[in-house]
């Protein structure tokens, strides 16, 4: 198997008479089997032969290592490659290290949700059936809630077994603290509500003696604090510009990005997108929003042209049905928020646009700015961003900059202070 990656004997030779063959044999067979080529393999190998040649000079058993040998490891890779420590990881490497894990029960890596056990995969597995089939909550809405259960429980237990019944009130404040340090109030408000129907669902089913929701803290946050960044034409037009659509990367960066400022497309929607939503006939595309909410709009001419170039041209030959794939094998949908609103982000900061956040939000604003300005109602942006309640929509009343600018009063030239 290895000799399908690898050509050189020396390296071949020095790899099987390391303790960690056993688990790049296993790595090695998954990946192939998942249809990466034998040259990107080798490519995401190189900082794993490095780790066991690294290993091998400080004689570390496969038993004995735990995350400090790792974190180690990553400060020497430092010295030699400044940029190491920004990117962390590689892909293959933290895989790598999970199939180590797996192994040995040991903790090797900061655990985010893809490095979940399968013990805590098994609890939140039944939360998610709860909550489809009593809760009644949409498939959007189920992976965020669970996501976050699946990172509490891997916070407080490990790889160790999960007990339930062994959970206190200081667990949760300790978590929320915790995530305070890399996250939003937005975000802390979303989680704590997540944590809270958590221990609803616990005591509900008697696998806590007490109901921990209540002493979930509050996170203080207020709605519409914030100025709503918009782009200029000027911006938008170096926006597409910039994007480089000589590639297939870039013909599908081009497509997402104007689909997402013709229709001010959420990046779960351009992620949801299907071959079978474009109704080339009739001239529509169906926009698949939140939840069971569906909306059929017109396929404009600019949209077709793009779609279909990208279609015939430079997206991958699959049965897949969704629109947009990864450009690397294996070939799948691409994600949300890495896949959509990186996309965005990237050509933002490529064609020198600087705003306080870049992504798809950005440019959905902007939709909602260009149908105000150009004289168009609140109906109208709520109808084309698919909201369910027109609260929602009145918060783009703020980039109606046209009729904002009629009821603004004018500067005084002198204070009518009186002395």
């Amino acid at each position: 198997m290895i000799q399908t990656v690898y050509s050189s004997k020396f390296i071949i030779a020095e790899l099987k008479e390391s303790p960690f063959f056993v688990f790049i044999h296993s790595l090695i067979k998954t990946c192939l089997a998942e249809g990466y080529s034998p040259s990107r393999i080798r490519h995401g190998l190189g900082g794993i032969v490095r780790f066991v040649r690294w290993s091998s000079s400080r004689q570390i058993a496969v038993k004995n290592i735990r995350k400090k040998h790792v974190d180690e490891f990553l400060e020497a890779l430092t010295a030699r490659v400044p940029t190491a420590r920004v990117s962390g990881l590689s892909y293959f490497s933290r895989r790598f290290f999970k199939i180590i894990e797996d192994a040995t029960g040991n903790n090797l890596l900061a655990y985010h949700v893809s490095n979940i056990g399968p013990e805590v995969r098994s609890y939140t597995d039944r939360y998610c059936k709860y909550l489809r089939d009593v809760r009644g909550l949409s498939e959007l809405s189920i992976p965020r809630m669970a996501s976050l259960v699946d990172i509490f429980l891997s916070w407080r237990f490990g790889r160790r077994k999960v007990d339930l019944k062994i959970l206190v009130a200081k667990d949760f404040v300790e978590f929320i603290h915790w995530r305070s340090k890399s996250r939003k109030p937005k975000t802390l408000q979303t989680d704590a509500a997540a944590l809270k129907s958590y221990c609803r669902y616990m005591f509900g089913h008697g696998m806590t003696k007490s109901d921990l929701s209540i002493v979930i803290p509050k996170v203080a946050g207020w709605r519409n604090q914030h100025h709503i960044e918009t782009l200029s034409e000027e911006e938008i037009t170096s926006l597409l510009e910039s994007i480089d659509q000589s590639t297939s990367r870039g013909i599908r960066e081009f497509t997402i990005v104007l689909l997402i400022i013709q229709y001010g497309l959420r990046a779960i929607e351009v992620a949801r997108l299907q071959l079978s939503d474009i109704l080339w006939e009739q001239k529509k595309i169906l926009i698949r929003g939140k939840g069971p909410k569906n909306a059929e709009l017109p396929l404009t001419e600019n949209a077709a042209f793009a779609l279909r170039r990208y279609i015939d041209s430079a997206r991958p030959l699959t049965n897949i049905n969704l629109v947009f794939l990864t450009t690397k094998p294996p070939f799948h949908g691409i994600d949300a928020q890495a896949g959509v609103s990186g996309v965005v982000g990237r050509a933002m900061k490529k064609a020198g646009i600087k705003k306080p956040a870049l992504g798809t939000r950005i440019l959905r604003a902007t939709t909602a700015s260009r149908i105000l300005n150009n004289g168009g109602t609140l109906q109208q942006v709520k109808e084309l961003l698919r909201h369910s309640h027109m609260d929602t929509t009145a918060r783009y009343i703020r980039v109606d900059f046209k009729r904002l600018a009629l009821v603004a009063l004018p500067w005084p030239e002198k204070s009518t202070r009186r002395k």
